[in-house]
């Protein structure tokens, strides 16, 4: 807004006015201040200033690996960047590289793998499965690309390996078209973690409801 002629008090005037509404520090919304959640995303990396990602739990949400983010926003910022803004968690890690990070809908975000390798040093082991299964759903699962986002003695190193071992003993089976072996094969790892799986179809999911939730409170009970 300064670079196209409104000083300081000119913005103040426009916001007491509600023309310009504060979304963080140094951002506005303009006529209104409902963005919804992408938009307040990608006024966080405005707010950030250039080179900063949507990362972590934000990023895991915006690319679909987790049901919804955090109230607070994950980012990934230059040090130059690093002041505090409230509404907005800056993480002190490693800056992705250039094959690291992406865009979903016009938001800088990290890319799938790098957001599973932070993802693990912030979530149980159980999201970061789930998290993994969602990416392999999505075919964004990149097993190398994980690796080499990896950096040694990173905190959730130790779940990702071992999560990447199982799932490299798992795909020769996928690769094979055997996908039912896939399944038991998960479910039998449910059922040592002390898990009991009950599998249904999207038809019976969605034609046969009632039927469906009575099997799962029979099996709950």
């Amino acid at each position: 807004m300064r670079a196209i002629g409104f000083s300081d008090r000119a913005i103040e005037r426009a916001v007491e006015a509600e023309r310009l509404y504060r979304i963080f520090r140094g951002t506005y919304a303009v006529g209104h201040s409902n963005l919804g959640p992408r938009g307040r995303l990608r006024a966080a990396t405005l707010a950030c200033g250039e080179g900063a990602v949507i990362s972590h739990r934000s990023a895991g949400a915006l690319l679909g690996l987790l049901d919804r983010g955090p109230a607070v926003i994950d980012v990934i910022a230059p040090p130059s960047r690093g002041r505090k803004i409230d509404g907005i968690r800056f993480h002190r890690v490693r800056a992705p590289r250039g094959d690291e990070v992406g865009t979903v809908n016009g938001i800088p975000c990290t890319s799938p793998a790098r957001t599973l390798v932070d993802l693990a040093g912030t979530v149980g082991d159980w999201t970061l499965r789930s998290c993994f299964e969602r990416a392999a759903q999505r075919k964004v699962l990149d097993i190398p690309a994980i690796e080499a986002s990896m950096d040694p003695g990173r905190r959730g190193n130790r779940s990702l390996h071992a999560l990447i071992d199982e799932w490299r003993r798992a795909a020769p089976i996928a690769k094979k078209g055997k996908l039912n072996e896939r399944d038991r094969w998960r479910d039998r790892e449910l059922f040592t973690a002390g898990y009991n799986t009950l599998r249904i179809t999207s038809h019976q999911a969605e034609r046969e409801t009632a039927a469906v939730a009575d099997a799962i409170a029979t099996r709950l009970g």
